[in-house]
């Protein structure tokens, strides 16, 4: 890994054969800018603004080791995002996460329950605790917090959202930590509610 005196990372890396080039542009003690090419000539940021985030490189290293862990666990799971206030940090807004939301529909939340077996702590139900109703359940992965959320609704101004899941809700796939890594858009959450109540929840 090289750098030079304008704010700029480059790693050369090789993964299953496959050679890319990542620069990382800082600022202010943030990553604000990635592009990423293969073989010296792809922008992984053509793709368009889902690849072009700002991730912050304060994230709690424990948080990030679960996200690995989950992501690997997760690899042939199609329908999951992540959801809540770490994936707000991964794009971009200042709060502290201690915990990580895994977004999914009815079947896959039991799935996902399945490929993480072994870390939990409530099994995965329909449950209802009148501010969230969803097929819900808690792992703890490494001492943190997970918590998956099947067809999640929000109860907001004297009604129940409609269903969240991958299917109706807009997914960024974010590259950080090396691989791709599906999260609930900023924008979906603020439609729902459910941003409004996880920084309320990290400021109080």
């Amino acid at each position: 890994m090289t750098s030079n005196e304008k704010g700029m990372v480059i790693a050369e890396l090789e993964m299953d054969s496959r050679r890319s080039v990542d620069i990382f542009e800082f600022q202010n003690g943030l990553i604000f800018r990635e592009r990423e090419y293969y073989d010296d000539t792809y922008w992984l940021d053509q793709f368009g603004q889902e690849y072009n985030v700002t991730i912050p490189v304060n994230l709690d290293q424990k948080i990030k080791d679960v996200i690995k862990d989950i992501c690997n666990r997760l690899i042939n799971v199609k329908k999951w995002a992540i959801n809540g206030s770490t994936s707000l940090v991964l794009q971009g807004i200042d709060l502290k996460p201690n915990d990580i939301d895994i977004l999914t529909d009815r079947n896959h939340a039991y799935e996902i329950q399945e490929k993480l077996n072994d870390f939990v702590v409530e099994p995965v139900s329909y449950s209802s605790n009148g501010r969230y109703k969803s097929h819900h359940g808690v792992l703890s992965v490494r001492g943190v917090k997970v918590e998956i959320m099947g067809n999640l609704q929000v109860f907001r101004n004297g009604e129940w959202s409609p269903p969240q899941n991958p299917g109706t809700v807009k997914i960024k796939r974010l590259r950080f930590l090396g691989m791709e890594i599906p999260v609930v858009s900023v924008e979906s959450q603020l439609e729902s509610g459910y941003v409004l109540e996880k920084i309320k929840r990290n400021i109080h």
